[in-house]
């Protein structure tokens, strides 16, 4: 949710765009990330149930070159980054599920960690990166994208029960483990199985990080609206709680977070 971001600030710079039909069942958005008018040196970012592969690109003698290619797992608390030199980045956010689909890993294999894009797809990602230098954003995000349906090939495919699961959770449903397993007609110990395996963490959290997102896309939305108010619309119990979840996934107030975005 790279939107969300610096307390909602890369909104602005980010241009979201659809994946290639071939990466529908493991993707679900590219996007290019400017940072020409940028002036912090480290940002904080989101935790995340979604994988992203990354390619970042800083300044250098006038023109923009390819300084990192990365694959970062999911998150489950916000980690901060540097963007020092950076004037650009590329990626593309894999479905819940999406990574373990896409390299047969399990999902807690790179959980709260990043690896190089060559340490997982080897001589066809060097091969790949080297094609780069020089090529302009929206061709580098095409190309990306290409390169991972290569990848996927046809039959890498998210878990259905986990992209249920995901769906339902977006979707708005707030009561919790219990009611979402319902749903899907699973046990409550197979759906905790189910998303250990995909993204690394259990269904608790995945609730838990939606609605961190709602709390902070309500805020950027209406930045005056009382924090009991907030905390309601977001799904919390109140504000206290509010306050309590955005410092354990955030380590952070509300407050302080929204203010990263410098309004």
């Amino acid at each position: 949710m790279v939107g969300l971001d610096q307390g909602g600030r890369l909104a602005s710079t980010t241009v979201l765009r659809p994946v290639l039909r071939s990466l529908r069942a493991v993707a679900e958005s590219s996007f290019v990330l400017s940072m020409d008018a940028e002036d912090s040196d480290t940002w904080l970012i989101v935790p995340d149930m979604s994988a992203h592969v990354l390619l970042h690109f800083d300044n250098e003698g006038g023109g923009s070159v390819l300084s990192r290619a990365r694959v970062v797992g999911s998150r489950t608390h916000a980690a901060e980054v540097s963007v020092r030199r950076r004037s650009h980045t590329v990626g593309v956010r894999l479905s819940p599920g999406g990574l373990a689909a896409l390299t047969g890993l399990p999902g807690g294999e790179l959980v709260d960690r990043s690896v190089a894009l060559g340490d997982l797809w080897g001589h066809r990602a060097r091969s790949f990166l080297s094609s780069l230098p020089g090529s302009s954003p929206e061709v580098v995000r095409i190309a990306l994208m290409q390169f991972l349906a290569a990848q996927a090939g046809d039959g890498a495919r998210a878990d259905w029960r986990i992209r249920g699961f995901a769906s339902l959770v977006r979707g708005g449903l707030r009561d919790g483990v219990d009611r979402s397993a319902e749903r899907l007609g699973l046990g409550r110990r197979t759906l905790r199985r189910v998303c250990q395996e995909a993204i690394g963490f259990g269904p608790k959290r995945f609730h838990r990080i939606q609605r961190l997102y709602r709390g902070i896309s309500t805020a950027v939305l209406n930045p005056n609206q009382p924090g009991a108010r907030l905390a309601a619309a977001a799904g919390y119990a109140d504000q206290p709680h509010m306050i309590r979840e955005f410092r354990a996934l955030l380590g952070e107030t509300p407050t302080r977070f929204l203010g990263r975005a410098g309004r």
